[in-house]
This record gives structure tokens, C-alpha cells and sequence, in this order.
């Protein structure tokens, strides 16, 4: 019943479009029974239905239940959202002609802070038309997901990344934002799960700022993201038992930081079974890879076994 508090808020002086012009005592004052008229056209218009909300709104005007002003905005903006969202109502398919210019209508329209859900409304509508959209455009595709996640619309922005990420397998910001979506919406260990594919195949690729894991981002910042992988398997960030299939190294320490994450569960698996011999012997490949990450881990086993 948003519509109906901003009726009344409406008639206290303040209406949808930020006016805040005081009516005087007895004169032009609004009843319960105009209230419930025009309410019905700002209903009609949160709810996309343009056409029949001017006609209300006409109505209204006609009878005096609506100033001059307060029409003429509500007039223009039904219109003008009427024509902008005409395109995607189209059963054909959609493309970067038609979406992206309705997108920077949106982001650069003037919504009063008293249109949040209509705002919102408009939002759901566009985005509800993306996965329509064939040769989606990356760039814009996470600007809609950072406005989405704003508004806390999670499953929307989720379900627009999947759907996008069909079209672009290896693109790896719209992979970092599913990370960042599947974190925000409480899915640590699905988060944590891309965070560390990533690091372990595009270590090199990754924007560290986007990382919405505090453990994570702590980690890259000491060791750097080639050895993040190893360290957060050592500190329990990383829940894996087998090492990735890495295609090719992109740098040395990319390698040392893969090894030694093998190392490290090779011996974790030796020793469940009982063969400290072969633990042992992992754990002297690993001092002799890196002898820093070898300390990290001599202190997580002093830690378990004390």
C-alpha cells in the first residue's frame, strides 16, 4: 500500500514529484472520498499500468481532485515511462538498440524520494527483460546487478549474472560479481568456492576490491593471490580436499602457490590413513617449495594436535 501513504502524504502539502507547497485551510483541501480517486491512478501507475492511470488522473483533473501541477508531473512521467518501456514489451527478441538506451533513461531520470517503489517497479521491469537480451553487454549487465544489490533484489541480480554467464563463460568480473551476489545473499561457501577458482586458474586477472570476503581479501592483501589459495586452505577459508587441474602457470609463484597447495593436501590425506611416512614426506617437498608457507602449516598442526 505504498501508493496510499504517498496519498496522504500528498495531501498534507508533499506530493509523488517532491513538491512541498502547504494547501490553505478549507481551500482545496482533499477528502477521504478524493483521496481514494486519485489514489487509484498513483496505484495504477506504480503498477506499470500507464494508459489507464492517465485516464484516472484526467478524471481527477477534471474534477478539480488533482492541481494543475501536480497533474502535469504525473502526466509527463506516464508518459514518458509508458514510451520508454513500449520496446521491451515486444514478443521479439531483444537486443543492445533497445535495452541499453531504456537503462540510461532509468539511471538518469529524477526519481523523488517518495518514488521509491515505483523506482523499484520500473527496475524489476527492465531487468525482467534482460535475459531476453541476445549479445548481452557485460559492463552494463553489473551496472544493473550494483543497482539490484542496492535494493536488496538478490535473486533478480542472481538469476540475471546465470543467465548472462551462458553467453560468457570466462568472463571473469561477471564471475566475481556472482561471488559477490552468492555472499551478500548469505551463500558464503558457494562465494568462497568462485573466489578460489578464480585465484587458482586467473590469479593474475582478479580485481581484489571487488572481494567481498573479509578472510579472503585479508589473505591476498599478506600473501598476495598467487599463494591465497595454499593460506586459505591452511587457515579453513578454503573447504577442498583435491587440487585444481591447472591448464598453464601464469607466473612462477603461481606454480609454487599451486604445489604447495597440492602438498599440503597430499599430506592431510596421508596422514587420515595413517601413513605418517608419506606426510612427512609431502611436508618436506613443501619446506623445500616454500619454506613460509611450510611455518603456516607446522603451526596449524601443533594447533590440532595440541
Amino acid at each position: 500500500m505504498d501508493h496510499l501513504i504517498y496519498i496522504i502524504d500528498r495531501n498534507r502539502g508533499n506530493d509523488l514529484f517532491g513538491s512541498e507547497e502547504p494547501q490553505k485551510e478549507g481551500d482545496g483541501q482533499l477528502s477521504l472520498w478524493d483521496m481514494e480517486s486519485v489514489e487509484e491512478g498513483y496505484k495504477l501507475m506504480f503498477e506499470l499500468h500507464f494508459d489507464q492511470a492517465l485516464k484516472k488522473f484526467r478524471s481527477s483533473h477534471h474534477q478539480g481532485m488533482i492541481h494543475e501541477q501536480e497533474y502535469k508531473k504525473v502526466k509527463e512521467a506516464c508518459e514518458f515511462w509508458r514510451d520508454e518501456l513500449h520496446a521491451l514489451t515486444s514478443d521479439s527478441i531483444i537486443d543492445s538498440s533497445i535495452i541499453i538506451p531504456v537503462w540510461e533513461s532509468f539511471k538518469n531520470y529524477h526519481f523523488f524520494r517518495t518514488q521509491k517503489k515505483f523506482r523499484q517497479n520500473i527496475l524489476e521491469y527492465i531487468t525482467a527483460h534482460v535475459i531476453k537480451w541476445t549479445g548481452k553487454n557485460v559492463d552494463v549487465i553489473i551496472q544493473m546487478v550494483d543497482f539490484l544489490l542496492r535494493e536488496r533484489l538478490f535473486e533478480t541480480a542472481h538469476g540475471i549474472v546465470e543467465t548472462t554467464l551462458r553467453e560468457h563463460q570466462d568472463d571473469i568480473p561477471l564471475k566475481m560479481t556472482l561471488a559477490r551476489i552468492n555472499w551478500q545473499m548469505g551463500y558464503h561457501d558457494r562465494a568462497n568456492e568462485i573466489y578460489l577458482t578464480l585465484m587458482t586458474r586467473y590469479p593474475d586477472r582478479l580485481e581484489i576490491r571487488a572481494i567481498e570476503n573479509p578472510k579472503i581479501l585479508e589473505l591476498v592483501q599478506q600473501y598476495g593471490p598467487y599463494l591465497t589459495p595454499v593460506y586459505g586452505r591452511i587457515s579453513g577459508v578454503f573447504k577442498i580436499d583435491q587440487t585444481p587441474t591447472i591448464d598453464h602457470y601464469v607466473h612462477e609463484d603461481h606454480r609454487i602457490g599451486m604445489d604447495s597447495l597440492s602438498e599440503v593436501i597430499a599430506s592431510e590425506q596421508a596422514m587420515k590413513v595413517g601413513d605418517f611416512k608419506k606426510s612427512l614426506e609431502h611436508r618436506k617437498k613443501l619446506h623445500k617449495l616454500s619454506p613460509e608457507v611450510m611455518q603456516a602449516y607446522k603451526a596449524l598442526l601443533q594447533k590440532n594436535n595440541s
